[in-house]
């Protein structure tokens, strides 16, 4: 008899959990510790501006210019979003936050300005002249 209502019982429990939907979190973000193997390149842009995304460093230049190398913390991503959490040491540790917008395969738009990926030739040859 107590075996048949524990039976019972635990039937009754597996039709109920599988009728019962639980809130699942619909959130899309994620965050990774390294660029994107797609999106490390050079880059540069029409407004006067170079970058060189590697695994672990991004590198913000100015043709004929100064160029600063930060270490990657981490990256959110959520979408075709990219939010770089940057950092270096300069006598203190200053913190920087890139937020890219990735719109097409080989391109990127930065505060307004417009990147598209290059050759390592083509940009040396930028930030140089």
């Amino acid at each position: 008899m107590k075996l048949r209502k524990y039976v019972l019982l635990g039937a009754a429990g597996l039709v109920l959990g599988t009728g019962i939907p639980f809130a699942q979190s619909t959130a899309g973000a994620s965050t990774y510790h390294s660029i994107p193997s797609s999106m490390r390149g050079y880059y540069i842009s029409s407004s006067n501006q170079a970058m060189w995304l590697r695994k672990h460093t991004i590198t913000d230049a100015i043709p004929q210019g100064d160029a600063d190398s930060f270490h990657i913390s981490r990256i959110n991503h959520n979408g075709h979003h990219y939010t770089i959490h940057a950092s270096v040491y300069m006598g203190n540790t200053v913190h920087v936050t890139y937020r890219l917008n990735r719109y097409a395969k080989n391109k990127f738009s930065y505060r307004g300005r417009y990147f598209h990926k290059v050759s390592k030739s083509h940009y040396y040859y930028y930030v140089n002249h």
